[in-house]
């Protein structure tokens, strides 16, 4: 489950991503201090650097938001509603006895020939 879920998160954070890069206001107010022709004052580029960084880590942190939110709702609530709760998951998973099952197969087998 995991291994499926490393490739699900990367893709929410970098839709969290797109999303926060696509707030409509900061793009325009972000030209607006960049000035025409000539090179970007030390003092501008630090905290233009800092929101463009602060939008990174928002959408990836959206990304992971949306990841544990969907998580949440479908061990708690969705599994619950369908009649498949976890710790009966696991109990039967434990109760299974696989190497016996697959020995009773083999006997059966072997008391056809």
């Amino acid at each position: 489950m995991l291994s499926s879920m490393i490739p699900s998160l990367i893709n929410l954070m970098i839709g969290g991503l797109a999303l926060t890069r696509g707030i409509p206001a900061l793009p325009s107010i972000l030209v607006n201090f960049m000035p025409p022709g000539k090179a970007m004052p030390g003092f501008d580029r630090a905290w233009m650097a800092l929101v463009l960084t602060i939008q990174i880590f928002a959408g990836a942190f959206l990304g992971i938001g949306a990841q544990a939110f969907l998580a949440w709702g479908l061990i708690f609530h969705l599994l619950p509603w369908i009649g498949l709760d976890l710790l009966d998951m696991a109990r039967a998973v434990a109760t299974f006895d696989l190497p016996a099952r697959v020995g009773q197969l083999f006997a059966g087998f072997l008391a056809l020939k």
